[in-house]
């Protein structure tokens, strides 16, 4: 039995992690006579994109895994289950693009991702999470990652957004999001920014350069960059000016406002 057929029916959009895990296992334990392959073991063209996962789930691993295994574009060089490795194993195996879970125990993906960077700036790293709050896409945009994917993404988007990345591209942000969701025409401004932002536009109201701002806000001067520019962005204005201004007339951020 080939593995690909136990998760058909999800082939365009697959939700359901447990559906890779079903297909990971009868590639282990295939049924007797079946010609599947061992996990992990296929061709790959001289250009396949090399990938490193880290995710502490084990099924999320596999069932990555498997999307990718049978596309010979593709090569998983390292897989770990933790953060603390990533830096040893990314030195190791200089993969194209890294796939990044967020949320894991001790190290998290926002510490994995800034030292990661640290080690090579040029490092291409894409975060895959259940979540996709405001605050946590811009924690992850603001570390310096190129792209934040849900993990309920298709394979055909997976596939697609590691080679986007892999060609130096960007991604746009989640369609599930807050904001995105919202949109930035929303009146309800305080919720598109969410907290972080707002604090970042308070101390811009106050007139605070953008190193100033990651001095008081303890972040470094590319977060808050970055933040300066999602601010703008959101707001749907071109310049720091306008969003005060904004920010003044619609009662957003008062005087009184301090961090």
């Amino acid at each position: 039995m080939r593995c690909r057929r136990v998760i058909s029916a999800s082939r365009s959009c697959v939700k359901g992690w447990t559906n890779w895990a079903e297909c990971w296992r009868s590639r282990r334990h295939p049924a007797e006579g079946a010609g599947s392959r061992r996990s992990g073991f296929r061709m790959t063209t001289a250009t396949a994109i090399r990938v490193m996962l880290v995710d502490d789930h084990l099924v999320v691993r596999r069932g990555i895994e498997h999307v990718l295994a049978d596309d010979p574009g593709f090569e998983i060089v390292a897989e770990l289950g933790e953060g603390q490795a990533a830096v040893a194993a990314y030195r190791a195996s200089r993969p194209d693009v890294v796939l990044l879970d967020v949320r894991m125990p001790g190290m998290s993906g926002i510490d994995t991702a800034r030292a990661l960077l640290a080690e090579d700036p040029d490092a291409r790293i894409v975060a895959l999470s259940s979540f996709t709050t405001d605050d946590l896409i811009d924690a992850m945009m603001g570390a310096g990652v190129r792209g934040y994917l849900p993990k309920e993404v298709s394979e055909l988007a997976l596939k697609e957004a590691l080679r986007r990345v892999a060609r130096g591209e960007g991604l746009a942000r989640p369609a599930g999001s807050e904001a995105a969701a919202r949109g930035a025409d929303t009146g309800d401004l305080a919720q598109v920014l969410g907290a972080q932002q707002l604090k970042v536009l308070a101390l811009m109201v106050k007139g605070l350069t953008n190193p100033e701002i990651a001095a008081l806000l303890s972040i470094t001067r590319p977060t808050a960059r970055y933040h300066v520019s999602a601010i703008l962005k959101k707001l749907d204005v071109s310049n720091r000016a306008e969003a005060v201004a904004l920010a003044v007339r619609s009662g957003l951020v008062r005087d009184e406002d301090g961090f």
